[in-house]
């Protein structure tokens, strides 16, 4: 078996040569992977779709009636998925601060404010205004509702510019400042509106 050839790599999934394999219908065949589990080097069938065939150490032997799937993943893909991954992160990143912003907050809450009825004639000693009191500051909320408000006034003024264009409305066109309202209202009915 020696002088069979095999490459060291597995040229679709990268796995690392393992040992070779008595198949029940190929022959001496190199498997890619181990030790638990070893690979056939995948074959792509006529959808051109990649599977391969997987050996089971423990069992001691191949495992019938299971072809797994695979999918080639060329650089540009695995670039974008690093760049989703780390956008999965950075969010995950920022709901933490938020959740630990929100918790401040309602330990703020519990802990420093008072409610007035207006049946006393005082407000309580108690009362601590609470930009005085030591309110905690929110910094994440703070971006995160900034970047919303931002999200929000493109997607109005893209909403508008396409009013615009319905209206058959171009640059030199004069409109009231009634007919201007109408419009951003009806842009902004037709963001909320569920599509």
């Amino acid at each position: 078996m020696s002088n069979q050839w095999r490459p060291d790599i597995c040229p679709i999934t990268g796995r690392a040569f393992f040992m070779w394999i008595e198949h029940p219908t190929l022959g001496n065949v190199p498997t890619y992977g181990g030790p638990l589990d070893s690979y056939t080097i995948p074959t792509k069938d006529s959808d051109g779709e990649f599977s391969c065939e997987r050996y089971d150490h423990d069992f001691g032997g191949w495992v019938e009636s299971e072809c797994l799937g695979l999918y080639l993943i060329d650089d540009k893909e695995q670039c974008r998925v690093y760049e989703l991954e780390e956008r999965i992160a950075e969010l995950e990143t920022n709901l933490a601060a938020l959740a630990a912003e929100n918790a401040e907050l309602n330990k703020f809450i519990v802990q420093s404010c008072y409610v007035f009825n207006g049946e006393q004639d005082e407000i309580s000693d108690a009362y601590i205004c609470a930009t005085d009191g030591g309110m905690p500051q929110t910094l994440a909320t703070d971006a995160f509702l900034a970047d919303v408000r931002a999200v929000a006034f493109d997607e109005l003024r893209a909403a508008f510019v396409r009013h615009v264009k319905v209206a058959g409305l171009d640059e030199a066109d004069t409109v009231t400042l009634k007919e201007v309202t109408e419009a951003l209202l009806h842009c902004a009915e037709q963001i909320r509106a569920p599509e």
